[in-house]
């Protein structure tokens, strides 16, 4: 070994060079060399030199050689693909090695990564409920199985919630007669106007973490094949159902316990049209269309989309408008060959059972999702339990989650000129 300026030891670039050194240098030898040494050239060459000379500290030392020792064989694991402990994973490789944790610790074999730091730092979000925290990357994981399907939540404005209540600021604003966003008034130099202070209205929208919580059943026979099965199975089950019952709150959702719907007639900032004169029940016309799409907001016509319950799809092809000179399909389709898409004034039609059937209100409307909150505490749990289904010799899983839903806008507008109402949110009332 050769003195570095700093009074510590270079290591040589050889074997055998720094076991003679070790040996030649050992009373100057501080611990901090050692562990750089090892990093380079190992532990046995460091542990076995010092064995004899310094016993007193020998225990300290190898205690701390054994942690690079073990940081250095996980970073040679991550760089080899062999494992992947990011924070976003908890120490598991993919979601089929997480199950086989949460199997093998139910069943009394304890899985040192739910013990690791990384996990427990994860898991600090579980509630009293308890369970097994899926971790974040693959909790994204199986949200995008049914994301491809989802309305609401793509589109949507979502805050992560780090705590079960979070209040979102909100502008009250009920008309642009004389200001915008609930009292900005902007002057221009040269109107001769008195500039007035102005104060925007601010209200709050309230996100409490609602539980959602789902339950299903495998047999054992399956859970003994291997995770490796059963893990696409939940994965297309969990994410598939969480897609489902998101969409159907945040469209319909009452509110109670649950996340406040769009289309529910509790949101006060839903515009709800009135059907034509004399408008045949059960039915949707061209005019009802029109109608919608002039009540909402401007700014909303290049980025909104239209929802519609899948019984409207008969009406809606087979509409047509009068062009002035002849008739023209009211709605737009393409990709018939392929999958199919739909259009009205340019804007996507969305279907989803989630909307109520032809005739009733809600059967049809536009929207801007951006103006829908979404409140995510981003927490996913999963546990397994073989008791409740004992005799029919069935494994239960149950997951848990926290979110909630509420539309960011509570008013329709008055509009800057004219006193006709506009809204992110609007449908078509009842035609009974």
């Amino acid at each position: 070994m050769v003195r570095r300026g700093d009074g510590t030891l270079q290591t040589s670039k050889t074997i055998g060079s720094i076991e003679e050194d070790i040996v030649a240098e050992e009373i100057r030898l501080t611990k901090e060399t050692l562990i750089d040494a090892f990093k380079e050239y190992g532990e046995e060459i460091i542990t076995d030199s010092i064995s004899d000379h310094w016993s007193a500290d020998l225990a300290d030392i190898k205690d701390e050689v054994k942690g690079v020792k073990q940081q250095v064989a996980k970073d040679q694991r991550l760089a080899s693909g062999d494992e992947d402990d990011a924070v976003g994973k908890g120490g598991f490789k993919d979601f089929k090695d997480f199950l086989s944790g949460v199997v093998a610790t139910q069943r009394g074999t304890s899985d040192e990564r739910f013990k690791a730091e990384s996990y427990i730092k994860l898991n600090e979000q579980v509630g009293a409920e308890g369970g097994f925290l899926v971790p974040p990357e693959f909790r994204a994981q199986l949200l995008q199985r049914g994301l491809g399907n989802a309305i609401i939540r793509p589109r949507a404005t979502v805050i992560p919630m780090s705590r079960d209540t979070m209040g979102v600021p909100k502008v009250q604003e009920t008309s642009r007669a004389s200001s915008v966003f609930g009292g900005v008034i902007i002057y221009w130099d040269g109107e001769g106007d008195t500039a007035t202070a102005s104060e925007p209205k601010f209200g709050e929208v309230d996100l409490r973490a609602r539980k959602m919580m789902g339950l299903t059943r495998v047999t054992s026979e399956l859970l003994e094949d291997a995770a490796i099965s059963l893990a696409p199975l939940l994965e297309t089950m969990f994410g598939g159902a969480i897609t489902w019952y998101e969409d159907n709150a945040f469209i319909e959702g009452d509110g109670a316990g649950k996340p406040l719907g769009i289309f529910n007639s509790s949101n006060a900032g839903l515009l709800a049209v009135t059907k034509e004169s004399g408008q045949t029940a059960d039915t949707i016309v061209y005019e009802n269309l029109v109608k919608i799409f002039s009540r909402a907001l401007p700014e909303s016509m290049a980025t909104g989309v239209w929802v519609a319950h899948p019984d409207t799809m008969p009406q809606l092809l087979q509409m047509a408008r009068n062009t002035g000179v002849g008739t023209a399909p009211a709605v737009m389709v393409s990709g018939i060959e392929g999958a199919p898409s739909f259009n009205i004034f340019g804007r996507p039609v969305l279907f989803t059972e989630h909307m109520q059937t032809v005739g009733d209100q809600g059967d049809i409307g536009f929207i801007d999702p951006a103006h829908y909150l979404i409140g995510d505490r981003r927490a996913l749990t999963v546990v397994s339990s073989i008791h409740e289904s004992f005799t029919s010799d069935k494994v239960t899983w149950r997951f848990t989650q926290r979110i909630d839903g509420r539309p960011w806008v509570d008013s329709a507008i008055t509009p800057k000129n004219g006193s006709t109402t506009i809204s992110p949110y609007v449908t078509v009332a009842a035609r009974a």
